[in-house]
């Protein structure tokens, strides 16, 4: 998916189907919107929940350790050649705002940009729907990619969380 998918901004929005009239029979840009969605949110749950234990056994049965001293998350080899495709995800959003792109939406994907509403067909607005677009996903998952599997922490040095 992420070869052609997130090559250009154009073959985002096909894929998407920001270019289509919003419509509810559309069920194949639905799921590729889906798929984005799902994915992200699983990047972004692996990375948030794999929390390195307090004990140094199980530290060391659990493959908490890298290369040296360092406290490493397990999850880093899987999740790490995701982060490419995440950052082009990232970068697509960004230039979806600019009117280059913003001309080729349908008229009923027009607001999306003000509302950061990419990724679905459009809603009403209300206050529940303004908080849960206050996290964009891929950028919480950029967050907790950066905390979860960053240069680590000395085995000899506590976390503040400890």
């Amino acid at each position: 998916m992420t070869g052609s998918v997130f090559a250009s901004v154009e073959s985002f929005i096909e894929f998407v189907g920001l270019n289509l009239a919003p419509t509810q029979e559309d069920q194949v840009s639905r799921n590729n919107r889906i798929q984005i969605m799902r994915s992200l949110n699983l990047i972004a749950a692996i990375l948030r929940r794999c929390r390195p234990p307090k004990s140094a056994q199980t530290l060391k049965q659990g493959g908490y350790f890298g290369n040296g001293d360092k406290v490493i998350n397990p999850m880093t080899n899987h999740v790490l050649p995701l982060i490419p495709a995440v950052l082009k995800l990232v970068n697509i959003a960004e230039k979806l705002h600019d009117p280059e792109y913003h001309a080729k939406y349908k008229q009923g994907f027009y607001d999306l940009p003000t509302y950061h509403n990419i990724l679905s067909p459009p809603a009403v607005l209300k206050l529940v729907n303004i908080a849960e677009k206050l996290h964009d996903p891929e950028y919480v998952t950029i967050e907790t990619f950066n905390s979860s599997t960053g240069k680590g922490r000395s085995r000899n040095k506590p976390s503040p969380q400890d």
